[in-house]
């Protein structure tokens, strides 16, 4: 069961990496050092509101060209389960 912030939802980076679509953590934070997903600090714990998650996700299913190719189409099946 994710933490909530103000009734939202934080994950840690690997939960965040396990639900993208098993890609690796390095590759979420990879996201947040340049900027695409937006990262929250817990204490000294770098975590992942489902908002902001979702904004990402959304963003990635807007401009395809942002994410790789393999990354979309997880992206992509991901946003179909919804």
């Amino acid at each position: 069961m994710p933490m909530t912030i103000n009734e939202d939802p934080i994950r840690d980076v690997p939960e965040t990496a396990r639900l993208v679509g098993n890609v690796s953590p390095w590759t979420v934070y990879k996201w947040m050092s340049t900027g695409k997903l937006k990262k929250t600090k817990v204490g000294g714990r770098t975590m992942i509101r489902e908002s902001d998650l979702q904004a990402f996700l959304a963003d990635c299913a807007a401009n395809p060209a942002k994410i790789g190719r393999q990354k979309q189409e997880k992206a992509a099946r991901i946003e179909e389960t919804r």
